[in-house]
């Protein structure tokens, strides 16, 4: 009796902390939900960098993955875009909406991480690692400008579907995870080896292929060469932010140095024409161009090496869930800040410890840092190191652990063979069922047609033509080219070889995009200048003249707004002259640029002889900008005195002086004027180390242009076809090798 007393005491006290547990769980999540979106109330940190994808959209009417190839996949971006319309078109209203959507969504993240590390590591170290994971600055800053939550949610969702033996809603949780951010497709691996059950792995497989097809079906219906540059453009990028960037001396980051027209031609077409180089991460020319395929073929290693190791492992899915992405990451070119909600989320999975999460967040921390812009602390000579010892501490980390799994599992390695021919033994006996093998020859044969099909569109005779020539352009009056041969839709870029700004229409009227490749870094597009506009008509002309006279600097501000500008010379002096219209109620900025390439020692000089007159009360602003190419940051002085001099030890706006050892390639001139107000810039002087620029102007220019137009995507009806049964023939293959193993059909 008293040993039947004692056992239902200690049930009822395991029951009791127990609920006092999933209590406690269930009081975090309310606060923390409470306290992230408080903490994103506040305006920290807002930027308007998705704003402008949904405005660049709305402005020119257009839609995504059909007149324009976006950056990520459909459901990553598709997701933020009502929140565009909800917000009334106010930009600070949508990154509230942004960071409120994100917030919720890490809440159910946090949720579902918790049940899942409940059932492997039980109730009390599960709530201590997602207390810790939920806690991390880098997860909670990250989460503001990142859309990595969303893929994070139908990956984690996935997971725990897998733990739970439920194939079908993982493999279609793992569709929409891959259709948010390209990676949760690897996580097809580790679910292949849980499900032990050759029906269980066929089913989430076919389920997996199935949701890719359906969810891309519009998208490959409406415009496919739109949506495949959405992931083929990534192959042209650099690397940024990982050891292989450093490798091949690349310390910019992955967003910084895009050109404004990379989403306007197809993205075959773009690399076409485009001349890679080192300054334009989106077209990078690589220093080591054997380093990217290295990098594949590395990653595709480690990543089978993994899966084999693990592959009579299926109690450890979860783990090589984790290790399948540090894996990828260790290899990928690029890293960054934003896949910090990822990243902790599966390192965890992969150590299920909190050890290897501290270095990994202080590299975290370092990274962000490193970009980071804060006027009262001075971070701007630490740039290179903070970014250095981030990369280097992360590497590490993912390299320790992938070494030590594969140390410990590499047992595993030597069942490769077997396994090899387990899986060639299974797709024979799928195939044995003559109708399985017919459709699948079938779907092979329709997805060789559509490639064909798109492939022979790009090759045609004038998709894709150019024309090239000399145009006179002078100040005074207005030259035309005329395009003729177009269709509606059809997409025209015209390149113009000139630093002028260039004034110009088009006739019927269309609106007109301006672009340059680098606005910071003119080394590489000095002479250039881009214009683009979507045809609406069969002919087209297009006006242009010089806005100003030719100078040996590019205007980078002041003709896009309401300033009336003139430039006049002598070649000893520049007269600007500025009068803003107040027709905006907005002060202007005028800004000329001129690149160069000066290493920052204790001779560095650059002086500037001014003089500025204005109208009555009027207060301009005279600034210098310098870009600081090695910290990738610009600068900008005030300059007081009409006679200024610049040297290592001078101090920016902010109070820092953070020049010195640097190299530069750009410094730029201008001035700012209240709403309403003139004034007269004369610009008697410039010099960069004692080397003068030659003040001179032309009101005329000989401009070699080159105009590419891209013809409008017309499918055919047999395309349209031939689609619809490939997706047909899929379904239904998918369907009958899902019944041939659940042994509904015999062989």
């Amino acid at each position: 009796m008293v040993s039947k007393a004692m056992n239902l005491s200690n049930r009822l006290m395991k029951i009791y902390s127990l609920k006092v547990l999933k209590k406690k769980s269930f009081i975090f999540f309310v606060i923390y939900l409470v306290a992230i979106l408080t903490i994103y109330a506040f305006s920290a940190g807002l930027d308007n960098e998705w704003y402008s994808f949904y405005k660049y959209l709305d402005e020119q009417k257009i839609f995504p993955y059909k007149d324009v190839r976006e950056g990520y996949p459909p459901i990553g971006f598709l997701v933020y875009m009502p929140l565009y319309w909800l917000s009334n078109k106010n930009p600070c209203a949508f990154n509230y909406y942004f960071r409120f959507l994100n917030g919720l969504v890490l809440i159910f993240v946090l949720v579902i991480f918790y049940a899942l590390l409940r059932e492997e590591v039980g109730e009390r170290k599960a709530l201590k690692y997602v207390l810790a994971y939920s806690v991390l600055p880098s997860v909670i800053i990250s989460n503001t400008y990142s859309n990595d939550v969303i893929a994070l949610l139908f990956a984690a969702s996935a997971i725990y579907m897998m733990s739970k033996g439920r194939p079908k809603i993982c493999g279609f949780l793992i569709g929409l995870a891959t259709l948010s951010k390209g990676f949760p497709a690897l996580l097809m691996l580790p679910t292949l080896i849980r499900f032990e059950n050759i029906s269980a792995k066929i089913e989430s497989i076919g389920i997996f292929i199935l949701t890719l097809l359906f969810v891309s079906l519009p998208f490959l219906a409406l415009n496919p060469l739109a949506y495949i540059s959405t992931f083929t453009h990534h192959g042209s990028r650099g690397p940024w932010e990982t050891i292989w960037a450093l490798i091949d001396g690349y310390y910019s980051h992955g967003g910084f140095l895009h050109p404004y027209f990379d989403k306007f031609f197809y993205h075959g077409n773009l690399a076409n024409i485009y001349t890679p180089n080192r300054y334009d991460h989106a077209f990078y020319l690589w220093r080591y161009d054997w380093l990217p395929n290295l990098l594949t073929l590395s990653q595709v290693l480690v990543i089978v090496m993994l899966s084999l190791a693990y592959a009579k492992r299926p109690e450890e899915a979860m783990k090589m869930c984790g290790l399948i992405y540090l894996a990828y990451m260790l290899f990928f070119k690029g890293y960054s800040t934003q896949f910090a909600v990822s990243t902790s989320f599966y390192l965890l999975l992969a150590s299920t410890s909190l050890v290897p999460l501290i270095p990994l967040e202080i590299s975290h921390i370092m990274q962000i840092l490193s970009w980071t812009y804060i006027p009262q602390i001075n971070l701007r000579d630490m740039h290179a190191p903070l970014l250095v010892s981030s990369i280097l501490i992360r590497t590490i980390v993912f390299t320790y652990m992938l070494i030590s799994s594969l140390k410990n599992r590499f047992s595993g390695l030597r069942e490769a063979p077997t396994i090899i021919m387990e899986a060639l033994i299974t797709i024979k006996r799928i195939l044995g069922d003559r109708r399985v093998l017919v459709l699948t020859i079938l779907t092979i044969f329709l997805s060789c047609s559509l490639f064909i099909q798109v492939n022979n569109y790009l090759k045609q005779e004038g998709f894709f033509k150019s024309i090239s020539g000399n145009i006179n352009l002078t100040v005074n009056g207005w030259e035309n080219i005329t395009l003729s041969g177009l269709e509606g839709g059809d997409k025209v870029m015209i390149k113009l070889y000139t630093n002028i700004w260039i004034e110009t229409y088009v006739s019927p009227s269309v609106v007109i995009e301006r672009g340059i490749r680098n606005q910071y870094n003119l080394r590489g597009s000095f002479n250039e200048t881009m214009l683009f506009f979507r045809a609406t008509v069969e002919q087209h002309t297009l006006f242009l003249k010089m806005a100003h006279s030719k100078i040996p600097f590019r205007v980078t501000d002041g003709f896009d707004n309401d300033l009336e500008v003139s430039i006049e010379g002598d070649g000893a002096t520049l007269k600007i002259n500025l009068t803003d219209k107040g027709l905006d109620g907005k002060d202007s900025l005028f800004r000329i640029a001129y690149p160069c390439e000066y290493y920052v020692g204790d001779s560095f000089r650059v002086n500037v002889e001014y003089k500025v007159d204005v109208s009555d009360n009027a207060t301009p602003t005279m600034m210098l900008d310098v870009f600081d190419e090695t910290d990738e940051w610009l600068y900008t002085f005030r300059m007081k005195e009409e006679n200024f001099t610049l040297t290592p030890e001078t101090c920016d706006i902010n109070g820092y002086a953070n020049l010195k050892g640097d190299i530069i390639s750009l410094v730029a001139l201008s001035i700012a004027i209240k709403n309403g107000e003139t004034a007269i810039f004369l610009l008697k002087k410039l010099s960069i180390n004692d080397e003068v620029i030659v003040l001179l102007t032309e009101d005329s220019e000989t401009v070699y242009y080159e105009i590419y137009v891209e013809k409008a995507l017309k499918l055919s009806w047999y395309y349209m076809v031939t689609l619809f049964l490939f997706i047909l023939l899929a379904t239904c293959t998918t369907l009958l090798a899902v019944m041939h193993t659940n042994g509904n059909i015999v062989s």
